[in-house]
């Protein structure tokens, strides 16, 4: 069975948010980082700017939402890839936080920064990419922007991808995260995918029932009685050509499952988003 999949504390000022620097608002900034060389880099840059207030300097996910239940920030200046929860999971993790404080608004700063990653990031609620060779130029004007309510997504704005992609396939998503949902609903047709988004392993087996696709993608962890898994041998005996990638976070669960002849593969989670894409074009135009 073909798995794909990865692995992938400063402090500095103080003051509160709100306060004005030379007639502009004061902005109150986490940095999360893991290349000790960029945390330093960014933490002396943006301590020169008298309206940026560098709150902390962290280098993992973790050690962000810890930081986030302690104290308030404006903004959260974020890298993709980082030890353990990528910058993917922890803008999700955000969006879903029952924090003491309003959710900070999210600026990646990342060398994944095309028009697959921004899309990415504007469906889990990021308001902004700069790509970290462009730091020099953009990195303040994008976090001045994104501090007030604007966004900021240069390549999502410059190329017509999304639009040139004609749809050549059907996609059923089954998915209980929502926040993935959004993610591959706004990532598929970057492929050539039209989606329908279901999120119960019963809605699956409905919605075969009226619908034809060419691929199901199919979490092995649904919300209701029934797992994923656990209805691949009727999708084999009823849809016997219908290929189907499986998408988890526990991979030894599935590999456990009965064997079923329409998986394809099984996709990791966290996934990073080339490899997904691929992963999906490799089943689709087989």
């Amino acid at each position: 069975m073909r798995v794909v999949g990865y692995n992938g504390t400063a402090r500095a000022g103080n003051g509160s948010a709100g306060a004005r620097s030379n007639g502009r608002p004061m902005i109150r900034l986490l940095c999360v980082e893991d290349d000790p060389l960029v945390r330093t880099y960014l933490a002396t840059r943006l301590a020169l700017e008298p309206d940026v207030r560098v709150a902390g300097v962290v280098s993992s996910a973790g050690e962000a939402i810890a930081f986030l239940r302690r104290e308030a920030v404006d903004l959260v200046l974020l890298d993709y890839q980082l030890e353990g929860a990528d910058g993917m999971q922890l803008l999700g993790a955000l969006a879903r936080a029952q924090a003491p404080h309003p959710t900070p608004r999210v600026l990646f700063c990342t060398g994944l920064a095309d028009e697959t990653f921004e899309a990415a990031a504007r469906a889990l609620g990021a308001a902004g990419v700069v790509a970290k060779t462009r730091m020099a130029a953009e990195l303040l004007p994008a976090l001045r922007a994104v501090s007030e309510g604007k966004q900021w997504f240069r390549a999502q704005a410059a190329s017509p991808l999304a639009a040139a992609v004609e749809p050549q396939w059907r996609v059923l998503v089954a998915e209980d995260d929502p926040g993935v949902r959004a993610l591959l609903d706004e990532l598929l047709p970057l492929i050539g995918c039209t989606v329908r988004l279901v999120w119960r392993a019963e809605d699956v087996i409905c919605i075969l029932e009226r619908e034809a696709f060419d691929l199901l993608l199919l979490d092995h962890q649904l919300a209701g009685p029934l797992l994923g898994t656990q209805i691949l041998g009727q999708l084999a005996e009823r849809w016997p050509n219908l290929p189907i990638l499986v998408v988890t976070g526990h991979p030894c669960e599935v590999e456990q499952a009965p064997a079923c002849t329409n998986v394809r593969g099984v996709i990791e989670k966290p996934f990073r988003i080339q490899q997904l894409q691929a992963e999906i074009l490799r089943v689709l135009q087989t």
